[in-house]
């Protein structure tokens, strides 16, 4: 899965394997303070073609 914030590309995490992986973690950079645009985008070839994201935290100074 490719996450974008403010439509630049940030990290690919994979979530591809033999078993299910639940409630996998991504600590992003810091930000500035403000509105984003947060993207998920499902890049895998597997048979998975949706992505459950459990929730999103976010933090402020």
């Amino acid at each position: 899965m490719d996450i974008y914030v403010d439509d630049v590309k940030i990290t690919t995490l994979n979530l591809n394997g033999a078993a299910t992986i639940w409630q996998k973690t991504w600590t992003s950079p810091a930000f500035t303070n403000g509105i984003h645009t947060v993207r998920f985008v499902n890049v895998s070839t597997s048979a998975a073609y949706y992505v459950d994201v459990d929730g999103i935290t976010i933090f402020a100074p």
